[in-house]
């Protein structure tokens, strides 16, 4: 397994470790057995369980982000575009919101930091379809 498969194996299993459990009831030792690691390969890749919820849900942005994209470069009309980003975005926010709902609030902070980022080109993307509105008319 490369570096990266090994790395995303463990943040896919701590994310559904956090959302079954939450994140206080689990341990690094409890990642590591479920991804059928040692202890201390997780903590080659990551130093904290709040550093892997980081990663976590940097994946789920990306997610998101990837999505999005595809959409704002669809051939649809600007204004389709508009509508089905909408859509798209909450529908993906409600899927992520069902998938993580043991998440403490403790960590929103970590979730308001990457999503800020997000948001930025996010807004970029809005901007983008709306010129092309303007100049298709």
């Amino acid at each position: 397994m490369s570096t990266i498969e090994t790395r995303e194996l463990l943040i896919k299993v701590a994310r559904k470790l956090f959302s079954k459990e939450g994140i206080s009831n689990i341990t690094m030792n409890d990642i590591a057995k479920a991804a059928n690691k040692s202890r201390r390969t997780v903590y080659t890749y990551f130093q904290s369980k709040e550093e892997l919820l980081e990663a976590s849900i940097e994946m789920e942005v990306k997610k998101i982000s990837s999505t999005v994209t595809k959409v704002a470069m669809s051939d649809l009309p600007p204004d389709k575009k508009i509508i089905k980003l909408i859509f798209v975005r909450l529908q993906a926010t409600r899927s992520i919101v069902r998938r993580n709902s043991c998440l403490h609030s403790d960590y929103i902070v970590i979730v308001e930091h990457i999503r800020k980022s997000f948001d930025a080109k996010e807004i970029a993307l809005f901007r983008r379809i709306i010129e092309e509105g303007k100049q298709k008319g």
